[in-house]
């Protein structure tokens, strides 16, 4: 198993880079509710379960 797919966490630069979408858009999508995140001190962190779930709701979608 690699270390990506052990991660319970990811950073917003991670996203990005996994989606091949900007910063600014990962944020968007996490402050218009889209994609959940979760707090820890100041830093924003999205749980692997919610970044599954964003990406099957656009296969769902689309």
């Amino acid at each position: 198993m690699s270390t990506e797919e052990s991660q319970l966490l990811f950073t917003v630069k991670e996203v990005a880079s996994i989606l091949q979408i900007s910063r600014t858009t990962v944020y968007e999508l996490i402050y218009a509710g889209v994609l959940l995140s979760v707090k820890i001190g100041a830093c924003r962190r999205i749980r692997r379960s919610d970044l599954e779930d964003y990406v099957q709701g656009l296969v769902a979608n689309s």
